[in-house]
């Protein structure tokens, strides 16, 4: 739940990225263009398919191609651009010279001065890239290994990634909106069963994780070095607090509501305790520890229906999500991750309601993901269900103060703001802060 700028207009981040793009500050070559999309293309068969097996077919020609910029979740962190590619030939997915389209999204450092830089000392781009290009495919690597097939993916395929320190960077995924995903409308909230698809997701990536670092002695943070260090986390949690919370305690004053005198006052304080408190909070030590989101929320999730009449079968058949974004991947607590979801991205009713039923529901994947691996956390590590609901409540402190660091992001709206208000009322009623 990141608030790193001002935001640009469609027209402008279009002529600014693609000026970007075609001066060749990307790479050597002329930018994006029919000559680097192939090269983009080749590198990503050879990946999926070995580079002896790709070698034999036809390299894939460029037929055209078009760029626009998206109009939706314009972002401070990055310019996101979506790139229309038809070609033909390369023997890909549908193999033969047959016509074929690809539906791309670029991410790019912003060309905002100020939001380019902080991207850069913060390293959102280059832990991104690194997730993408090396974490996940040795994830995938694993879950083949062990179980003989992969788990169903967790987040875009990746078609190209390239940093540079402090020159430039770009990441190509797939554009999952042409195969019909979604991102949840943060005022709607998400519903029981999408937070259930979130939660499986990021449930067997816990899983997975630790698996490999007890089955195989993976150090996650030695070996993926590109991941948020515990002291850089707390840091930039307090950055991101600092900003937020005095425009959060003037938000709820202007509400003039006396019920929330005891909200305000406590938040007060933590204007000094800010670094201090995060530090205790993302070293806490954890019955397990594995590679988290951190910023797993609602925006941060993308969906996909069952379709319609129960038409379609296999891997397809039911409701589908992903996971993108990806800037704050940690070595933390799993609970970390379920909270802030939870937190920031039910509505009041549900979060009440179901909270304890969506907590079984991770444990359960959780666990039975881990045995798949051949790790059984409740005998091996004598990790059960009540000292996951423990964890849990130690992660809602974390959770909630990245919320309420988020006040932006609620206001002008009022459900949100009404879903805050609620938030902070409750949490403080439980003695959460």
């Amino acid at each position: 739940m990141n608030c790193l700028g001002p935001r640009r207009g469609i027209r402008g981040t279009l002529r600014l990225a693609v000026e970007w793009l075609r001066s060749g500050a990307m790479s050597g070559e002329e930018g994006i263009t029919q000559v680097w999309l192939q090269t983009v293309l080749v590198g990503y068969l050879q990946k999926e398919r070995g580079a002896a097996a790709a070698s034999e077919a036809d390299p894939p020609d460029i037929d055209d191609y078009e760029i626009t910029a998206l109009d939706e979740r314009d972002s401070a962190l990055s310019d996101l651009l979506a790139i229309k590619v038809r070609f033909h030939g390369g023997g890909g997915a549908k193999a033969g010279s047959g016509n074929q389209t690809a539906r791309l999204v670029a991410k790019l450092l912003p060309q905002d001065a100020v939001s380019r830089a902080t991207v850069q000392e913060a390293g959102f781009d280059r832990r991104e890239i690194g997730v993408y290009s090396r974490l996940l495919p040795d994830v995938t690597a694993f879950q083949r290994r062990c179980l003989g097939s992969a788990l169903p993916p967790l987040a875009p395929v990746c078609y190209h990634a390239e940093h540079k320190p402090d020159c430039e960077s770009i990441l190509v995924l797939e554009d999952l909106r042409a195969s019909g995903f979604s991102v949840t409308d943060f005022s709607a909230c998400l519903t029981e069963e999408r937070a259930r698809l979130a939660l499986t997701q990021v449930a067997r990536l816990h899983a997975t994780t630790f698996a490999m670092r007890v089955r195989d002695g993976v150090d996650l943070l030695t070996k993926y070095d590109f991941l948020l260090r515990p002291q850089e986390a707390a840091a930039l949690y307090d950055h991101f607090l600092g900003r937020g919370l005095p425009h959060l305690i003037d938000f709820l004053k202007g509400l003039q509501r006396a019920d929330l005198a005891g909200v305000i006052a406590r938040l007060k304080t933590y204007v000094t305790e800010n670094t201090a408190l995060f530090h205790s909070l993302v070293t806490a030590k954890s019955h397990l520890s594995a590679v988290t989101h951190s910023d797993f929320w609602c925006n941060n999730l993308l969906f996909r229906d069952a379709p319609s009449g129960g038409a379609a079968g296999g891997a397809d058949a039911g409701a589908q999500c992903r996971v993108i974004d990806f800037q704050l991947a940690q070595v933390s607590t799993p609970t970390n991750d379920v909270a802030l979801l939870l937190l920031s991205s039910l509505s009041a009713e549900v979060r009440r309601e179901r909270t304890g039923a969506l907590l079984r529901h991770y444990w359960d994947e959780l666990t039975a993901t881990a045995r798949r691996f051949g790790v059984c956390l409740e005998t091996e590590y004598e990790y059960s269900l009540e000292r996951l609901e423990q964890d849990y409540r130690r992660s809602r402190k974390l959770a909630l103060l990245l919320c309420a660091g988020s006040v932006d992001v609620t206001q002008s709206c009022r459900r949100r703001e009404e879903r805050l208000v609620a938030l902070l009322t409750d949490m403080f009623a439980e003695g959460v802060f």
